[in-house]
Order: structure tokens, then C-alpha cells, then sequence
């Protein structure tokens, strides 16, 4: 089962020597397989249970219900799928609009286009990196006078219809002020929490309130290799959800279909592996804790080198540990990666901004220069739950001796 989560091919790839020695290349973000993954997969085989349907199905879907505080969870083929599912339970049509972060991975925006809708990139918070509330305010008060009940962005002539807050890295977005903006022009909040099952934003559960997508793909806090959730507690929308990833078949025993559904069911393979992955979710979130506050505690007077603030009103899983290279440390994100590949050790390129990418590019109608710093300067660290102290300390070391050979040591 672990040669599964060998790091995928599009990942960066460390040399395996270092001046002729071989030495152990730490990965980046890989999946911790040390709990019941192996027997569960057994049972569902030994069962006849490979299919979208079985008792790991079942059961995968109550915990993340119960972890997320929502009602309902519907298990779905992947994090991008569930994020389209919920834009379509949230009344997002084709042709409407659909506020985001501009710095985000590019799933958020292509489920966005996957419902018809184009996405419209606002730049982020400074300090937390999360979509600014205040960016959200502007764009609506200056683009978008209320005609009716309807919002129409004034330069394009399309409605807006929602606006998705990305709870980015596994911190929560400010979700009160963006729901009160919401409000008052009628948008629908649907929470891309995809990065961050577990986190809690002022004492509740990302995904607890409304409608939300979670992903459970190979690196993320828990995996099922491939896969997300619809969370709601709505019972209808649950339903809708269900009959939609079904290929909207109206009748269990008919080939009748009402509409165009999708193909978009998690298989109780994938959810056996899920059941072993949450019954560790607290074990998981605390080690990725730890291994934050460690590389925070080690390199906070590094010169040149900022991490991602925590607001007061979030608990972050810190599904990711980030960091952005300032200008004034004398090398680059590209070059610290660089040399931190020559040392065996894998990190994560930072997402390049919607805005600025081939399939969405233009998508920020305002300057977005926290997000397009960050799409520069980034780093993602190391940081599997399972990374050793030793590798931890190795990679602290590393990048300590990056800065001091451009002479800019703490």
C-alpha cells in the first residue's frame, strides 16, 4: 500500500547525492498510511464492496460529517467534483460570476468553470492570506449596484451569484464579515474548505454552516487517494447531491435521468481507506501543528523569510506549511528551492494567481500584489505528518545555510 503515495511525478525531484554520497531525499507532502488502511481495504475486497457503495462508504460519511459539524456529508470522485456539486446546490448558473481568492490552487476556479460560471480573483490578506473581506466589500460596492433582487457586475453585464472563500493552507477565511457582504447583495457563500477539514473559525468547524467542499486527495489532511465531500445540513440539498453525482437517474431500478448528472461517486474502496485516515485525523492535525510551530519557532528571526499569520479568530491545521521570501533576503523562492533540491529535499512551487494563468487569466478585475508576490515568492516546506524531527531539523539547517551563503544570516 505505501508505494502508493510515492510522490507523483509532477512533484520536484531532489538530487540523490550530495558530493558523491547518497543521502535520504525528504518529500515534501505524502501521506501517512500507518493506521488501519491496509486491513479495511482487505475487508471491502473480501466483501465484493469495490464499487460507489458499501459499509466504508457508509461509515466514511458519518465521520466526516461528525468531524465537519455538518449534518450531511456526500462522499464525491475528488475535492474539484464536490466543489462543483456545491456551486450547483448554491444556484450558480452558467454565465453567472463567482467571487474568490486570486491566490489559490487552480481546482477552486475550474470548478467554477465546470458550473458555467467564470470566476472573478480578489487579492488576500497581508497576514493570514486569505481572501480579503474588505477586497470583497470594494469589488461588490464599485462594480456591482443592486438592480432588484439581482447583482450585476456593471463591466461584463453578468450576474454575481457567490462568492467561494477558500479556507487557503488549512487557516479559515473571516468568514463573518464576507457573509454579511454577502447578505446584502444576495450571494450564496459556498466554503471551499478543501485544505482544511478540522480547522475552526471562532470555535465552530469550517463547514459547519451552509454549504462546503472538502478534498481528500493524495497530500491533503487525510486522503482517500483520490477523493472530496459535499458537507451540508440541509437534507434536501444532501439529496440533490446524491442524485446528481448518480448521472441524475431518477429511479434506482430505471434508466430514467431528469437531467444531466455526473459520474462523480466515491467508490467504497477509496472510502475504506478514508474510514483508516479519519479515526487519525486529531494525531494528524497535531503533528502538522507541531512541525508549523517548529520551523515558526527556528527561522522566525531569519532575515528575508515571512510565514503565514494566524488570526485570532481562526485554529489552523496548518495543512501546509508556507513560507514567502521577501525581497530583501538577496536570493529568490525559485533559488532557495533550487538549492534545497541539490540537498534531497523536496518543497512545493507556490500557485501561480488565477489572474495570471492560461485558463483563467484576466479574472482580477482589481491589482491583486499579495497574491502575485506570493505567486513569486513561496515556498511550501516539508511537512508529512509523519516528517522526523531529524529530517525537520535537516531542512531548518538547509535553509539557514541558504540565507548565510548570500550573507543574509538571522
Amino acid at each position: 500500500m505505501r508505494e502508493l503515495v510515492r510522490s507523483p511525478r509532477h512533484w520536484p525531484t531532489a538530487s540523490s547525492s550530495r558530493r558523491g554520497k547518497q543521502v535520504h531525499e525528504i518529500p515534501w507532502c505524502q501521506a501517512d498510511l500507518a493506521g488501519n488502511e491496509t486491513p479495511y481495504l482487505a475487508q471491502a475486497a473480501a466483501a465484493g464492496q469495490i464499487g460507489p457503495a458499501g459499509e466504508f462508504l457508509d461509515r466514511f460519511e458519518e465521520q466526516v460529517a461528525r468531524l465537519a459539524g455538518s449534518r450531511y456529508a456526500v462522499a464525491i470522485s475528488s475535492g474539484t467534483a464536490a466543489l462543483h456539486i456545491a456551486l450547483i446546490l448554491a444556484g450558480v448558473r452558467p454565465g453567472d460570476e463567482v467571487l474568490t481568492s486570486a491566490w489559490t490552487f487552480v481546482a477552486t476556479a475550474n470548478a467554477i468553470r465546470h458550473a458555467g460560471a467564470h470566476p472573478v480573483g480578489l487579492d488576500i490578506d497581508p497576514g493570514n492570506w486569505q481572501v480579503d473581506p474588505a477586497q470583497v466589500e470594494q469589488f461588490l460596492d464599485r462594480h456591482c449596484p443592486c438592480a432588484g433582487r439581482r447583482t450585476i457586475n456593471t463591466a461584463t453585464g453578468r450576474p454575481v451569484t457567490a462568492i467561494v472563500p477558500v479556507h487557503l493552507l488549512g487557516h479559515p477565511a473571516d468568514l463573518d464579515p464576507i457573509r454579511e457582504t454577502a447578505g446584502r447583495y444576495g450571494l450564496a457563500v459556498v466554503e471551499d474548505a478543501a485544505q482544511a477539514l478540522g480547522a475552526s473559525y471562532k470555535g465552530h468547524p469550517v463547514g459547519s454552516d451552509g454549504i462546503a467542499a472538502v478534498s481528500f486527495n493524495l497530500n491533503k489532511i487525510i486522503t482517500t487517494g483520490g477523493g472530496g465531500a459535499v458537507l451540508t445540513s440541509d437534507p434536501d440539498l444532501a439529496a440533490r447531491a446524491r442524485y446528481l453525482i448518480n448521472q441524475a437517474r431518477d429511479n434506482p431500478g430505471e434508466y430514467q435521468h431528469g437531467e444531466t448528472g455526473w459520474n462523480y461517486r466515491m467508490s467504497n474502496l477509496h472510502a475504506a481507506v478514508g474510514v483508516a485516515q479519519a479515526e487519525r485525523l486529531a494525531d494528524i492535525i497535531d503533528a502538522k501543528r507541531r512541525i508549523r510551530d517548529r520551523y515558526a519557532d527556528a527561522l522566525a528571526c531569519q532575515h528575508g523569510i515571512t510565514f503565514q499569520a494566524s488570526a485570532a479568530w481562526a485554529q489552523p491545521t496548518w495543512w501546509l506549511t508556507t513560507i514567502g521570501v521577501a525581497p530583501e533576503a538577496g536570493t529568490t523562492g525559485v533559488q532557495v528551492r533550487k538549492e534545497l533540491a541539490r540537498l534531497g529535499i523536496q518543497t512545493g512551487p507556490p500557485w501561480t494567481p488565477l489572474h495570471l494563468t492560461g485558463a483563467h487569466r484576466g479574472c482580477a478585475p482589481d491589482p491583486c500584489p499579495t497574491a502575485e508576490n506570493l505567486g513569486r515568492t513561496a515556498i511550501h516546506l516539508p511537512c508529512s505528518a509523519s516528517l522526523s524531527t531529524t529530517d525537520q531539523d535537516r531542512v531548518i539547517t538547509a535553509i539557514r545555510g541558504v540565507f548565510a551563503a548570500d550573507g543574509r544570516a538571522a
